[in-house]
């Protein structure tokens, strides 16, 4: 099993933010969409990382959640209650991406792995193709869900960039060519809200660049910007966890991520602050208007924090990531 040790200045910059009752979930205000990256979720992960994951979905009560790296339909099996329908892009390693569904909403149709094929391997390699779902509420709004998950910053975050880059680009296109008005956007970017990708997705324009900006979304509406621009992270916060509730927020993360921009650098021995922003959720702007408090929030209950980061998931911490959540009042009864 791989321990993190966690430097005491990063951990007093997460113990100045610290709160009461932070990892509570706030009651549910119509429909709830999540996403999850599940660090390596297959059959066979020990059964205490299993309570913690099933914990994590009990108390989460969202409606539609999008998981990143599942190795089978099976292995969601193990940690979703009954009610939940699946839609996963074809078993094919421990990189898939699923969606789960909460009777009685209904997915609507087969679902989509979109860009596949070695044409689109640059910008989604290891079988990251997009899973695209429609999900129908009983009041008959239909819902066109899109599942990433882009190329991680292993090898390098500027030497991977233009992969991400690539993959948002090609997103971005597919959405604004079909036109839909209920669009959900989300998964793991493996880039802030401030990065390239994310500036592209945001304002529809192939060219943006990256940089600091808390300028209006034009094309779609990132819900965790707002997070960021406050600090908040969902990567790496478990090592900072000692067993009381903690704030998942690290003063300086947002500026760290934006200094080290274009550059070379070892990860994570050169980073003063570890702890970032890559789990999103955007949407289309008639999704953003009817956003419950006008912004997304981070799940960091202590099923989420608890236990050891094993190898390939193999520990029995839930993830490495946090959920990030929003509620959208779209009636779901």
């Amino acid at each position: 099993v791989a321990f993190l040790l966690v430097s005491v200045g990063t951990f007093l910059l997460l113990e100045s933010q610290c709160g009461t009752e932070v990892s509570a979930v706030p009651p549910k205000e119509g429909l709830r969409v999540a996403t999850w990256n599940v660090m390596f979720l297959d059959e066979d992960v020990p059964e205490e990382r299993i309570a913690n994951l099933a914990s994590v979905i009990r108390n989460l009560d969202a409606d539609i959640i999008a998981f990143q790296e599942v190795s089978s339909v099976a292995s969601l099996r193990k940690i979703l209650p009954r009610d939940y329908d699946v839609a996963m892009t074809t078993e094919r390693g421990s990189q898939n991406l699923a969606l789960a569904v909460r009777a009685p909403l209904e997915i609507q149709a087969t679902a989509d792995a979109l860009f596949v094929g070695a044409a689109y391997d640059e910008a989604f390699p290891d079988h990251r193709d997009p899973l695209r779902v429609y999900v129908a509420t009983p009041s008959g709004v239909q819902l066109a869900v899109y599942v990433v998950h882009l190329k991680s910053r292993r090898g390098g975050r500027r030497q991977t960039e233009h992969q991400r880059i690539a993959g948002a680009s090609l997103i971005a296109g597919w959405i604004r060519a079909r036109e839909e008005q209920n669009v959900i956007l989300l998964g793991d970017f493996n880039d802030t809200p401030d990065d390239a990708s994310l500036n592209i997705l945001e304002t529809g324009d192939l060219f943006a660049v990256g940089r600091m900006e808390n300028e209006e979304d034009r094309f779609l509406v990132n819900l965790c910007e707002p997070l960021f621009a406050r600090d908040m992270v969902t990567m790496e916060v478990y090592a900072l966890y000692r067993g009381s509730p903690i704030q998942p927020a690290v003063r300086g993360a947002r500026k760290e991520n934006d200094r080290w921009r274009g550059k070379d650098y070892k990860y994570p021995d050169d980073l003063a602050i570890v702890q970032t922003m890559f789990d999103q959720i955007l949407v289309s702007n008639p999704l953003a208007n009817v956003v419950v408090g006008g912004e997304a929030r981070i799940y960091a209950g202590g099923d989420a924090l608890r236990g050891l980061k094993g190898s390939r998931g193999e520990g029995t911490l839930a993830s490495d990531h946090l959920p990030v959540y929003a509620d959208f009042r779209i009636a779901v009864k």
